[in-house]
């Protein structure tokens, strides 16, 4: 099974009264590079599998260069929109998380552990019980048919 990991980082960060919270220091990184990091190290994959959705002037976009760059249309048009931008981009499964979560990349080995042949997605679940849709693996054939 051939995985890519989907970092989500085009969103509006209400909460935060606009201030992108993806390029905010954790230390010396970006909350967007410990994101990244942390969530191909968790599905196993290089920076040559993953795609990052946001702003393509994103400040750490020339430390990650590796990666590449799409852009959701409209931009900020939400996770459906990111989706449908990368999904031309990657293989069979697609492990996606949210560039504002540093350490979500933590349950992405549990997470395609879970993903058995008569599955077609499965998400994180908090430790309040609360369902993270924005942290999970999905069968790339599956979200092409929920997307059309």
């Amino acid at each position: 099974m051939r995985a890519a990991v989907v970092v989500l980082a085009g969103g509006a960060s209400r909460r935060w009264g606009g201030r992108d919270k993806t390029s905010v220091l954790l230390g010396t990184r970006t909350v967007l590079e410990h994101a990244v990091g942390s969530l191909t190290a968790g599905a196993g994959v290089g920076p040559a599998d993953a795609v990052v959705v946001g702003p393509l002037d994103h400040p750490a976009r020339s430390v990650l260069a590796d990666l590449r760059w799409v852009r959701e249309s409209p931009p900020g048009g939400g996770p459906v929109a990111a989706l449908a931008a990368v999904l031309p981009l990657v293989p069979d499964v697609v492990v996606v998380g949210a560039g504002d979560a540093p350490f979500a990349g933590d349950a992405v080995p549990s997470l395609l552990r879970a993903l058995t042949d008569d599955v077609d997605g499965v998400i994180g679940v908090d430790p309040g019980g609360r369902d993270q849709l924005l942290l999970g693996v999905y069968r790339t054939a599956a979200l092409r048919a929920a997307i059309a």
